[in-house]
């Protein structure tokens, strides 16, 4: 129908009528229609005015969506410190989303100074009436400080509200809390309870713990049946963890039959998901013929990408096929910087290989010094061949001070 020459709703009149005649609920539904588009054509600017003519009646809801589209710019020219003043209005009455809003302009520094400890004064009252958000915030907020004390087991407290309220994201974390012991007493049990109410509320990463949980024993009794089951699930929804964890079931037998080609075709999905691991391991696949024909390009190929990463187990695999000159042209030089990189980032066959190198002067000039070094690095982490080798290189050199020792006697006995 056609009121005061706009087209609206017939519901809408009577509001209409009313909020003309000042009365602040009216003008609230009315701010609500424009806003919204609900009975009339959506009008942000008259959204606004009819907001503004209820907030100044202090009613609260009105004072929160004024200050919501001062702080967006809808319907008005974007003031942050105008917002904070609205929003503020509504927040002392009490209104959960207003006192969020308020936090985060604390937070943030919107129209008025940073204040993360007045953030955190706002967020809670929030928090305590149930707003989901303000209750995210504070575990943030009270894990990272950020300007205050951090404050654990306040974090964990949170997480409980909004676990036992069936929230998948703080049940999974609460399980992460009682592993390892952040702010809560280290509780493997409870881990895997948590653990378990996120899974079956359909919780990916979840699942894939749980499944961590089977496989390893952690908080429940071992069994790798129920591993497979709890990473099938999460594979199947494509979490990379999921699917790598799956593959190395089938990899190596465990809570299935030991499957090359389930395997390889797992990993290739969660190292398509840039899963560091699996990048390496289907390169692996690929190099050896597992589970998938040999295809020395595309072992190259990953083992590159997890290189890039900085997994030292693909450096040095990557080495290997440059000094080969396999899926890619053969450069000694590549090989040797690539064995240098994996052996400064710990990873011990390449220390024991690097030290080899400088040992006999292969593909490097030969280096005693160097030698020693990483063979010593290797063996100090029990690698036998760098055992081996470190007891020939103390026996080389014991036997040339040995022969230094025999020569001055020698030339006393034959100088006067």
């Amino acid at each position: 129908m056609l009121y005061r020459g706009e087209e609206i709703s017939i519901e809408l009149k009577r509001a209409f009528d009313q909020a003309f005649l000042n009365d602040a609920q009216s003008q609230l539904k009315i701010g609500n229609c424009y806003y919204n588009g609900i009975g009339v054509k959506c009008d942000f600017a008259k959204a606004v005015y009819w907001y503004t003519l209820s907030a100044k009646q202090d009613n609260t809801f009105a004072q929160f969506h004024l200050g919501m589209c001062y702080k967006n710019g809808k319907g008005i020219i974007q003031n942050f410190q105008k917002a904070y003043a609205w929003l503020k209005k509504a927040a002392i009455s009490g209104h959960a989303s207003a006192q969020y809003q308020l936090g985060n302009s604390y937070e943030l520094g919107l129209g008025v100074n940073k204040d993360c400890k007045e953030a955190v004064r706002w967020y809670k009252p929030s928090a305590r009436q149930g707003y989901v958000d303000a209750q995210y915030k504070l575990v943030e907020l009270y894990n990272i400080g950020n300007g205050m004390q951090k404050e654990e087991a306040m974090a964990a407290y949170w997480f409980a509200q909004l676990a036992d309220k069936g929230d998948s994201n703080a049940q999974c974390n609460l399980g992460d809390y009682f592993k390892i012991g952040h702010g809560v007493e280290k509780d493997l049990k409870r881990a895997a309870y948590w653990y378990l109410k996120a899974a079956k509320n359909g919780n990916l990463e979840a699942q894939f713990s749980l499944g961590e949980c089977y496989e390893f024993g952690i908080g429940v009794e071992q069994d790798y049946k129920g591993a497979v089951y709890w990473y099938t699930k999460a594979a199947r929804e494509g979490l990379p963890d999921g699917q790598f964890a799956l593959a190395m079931c089938y990899f190596f037998g465990k809570g299935v039959n030991l499957d090359y080609t389930n395997s390889a075709e797992l990993f290739l999905k969660a190292a398509r998901q840039k899963h560091v691991a699996a990048q390496c391991n289907i390169a692996y696949c690929f190099q050896h013929g597992i589970g998938i024909p040999i295809n020395y390009a595309e072992a190259a190929r990953w083992y590159h990408d997890a290189s890039k990463k900085g997994d030292s187990l693909a450096q040095l695999k990557l080495s290997y096929l440059y000094e080969n000159g396999l899926g890619v042209s053969k450069n000694i030089q590549k090989a040797v910087s690539l064995n240098i990189i994996a052996a400064e980032n710990g990873n011990i066959e390449a220390q024991y290989k690097l030290g080899y190198r400088f040992f006999y002067g292969e593909g490097v000039e030969k280096n005693i010094n160097s030698a020693r070094k990483w063979i010593t690095s290797a063996a100090s982490k029990k690698h036998h061949e760098a055992l081996a080798l470190l007891k020939q290189l103390r026996l080389n050199e014991s036997n040339k001070e040995s022969n230094k020792e025999s020569s001055k006697e020698s030339n006393k006995e034959n100088i006067k």
